[in-house]
């Protein structure tokens, strides 16, 4: 499945099946990183919530820079 960030609105993200298992073994492992960096300015930040059919999407500026270069920045 190819990886591709998109943009939301005005933001550029990615969805979790975009990590797993690539960047993340699981979703926990990827639930785990995104609590860690939570309530910090820096760090793996979730802009949706998934659930009810919708996807959970991750911004893509706040994955690691070795993650974003890996995937490619289609800007």
């Amino acid at each position: 499945k190819e990886i591709m960030p998109h943009n939301w609105g005005n933001i550029l993200v990615v969805t979790k099946d975009e990590l797993i298992p690539k960047y993340y073994n699981t979703l926990s492992a990827l639930k785990v990183e995104i609590h860690r960096y939570k309530d910090l300015p820096y760090g793996i930040k979730k802009v949706q919530k998934g659930g009810n059919g919708r996807q959970m999407y991750i911004d893509f500026d706040s994955l690691s820079k070795d993650v974003q270069e890996s995937m490619g920045d289609p800007r």
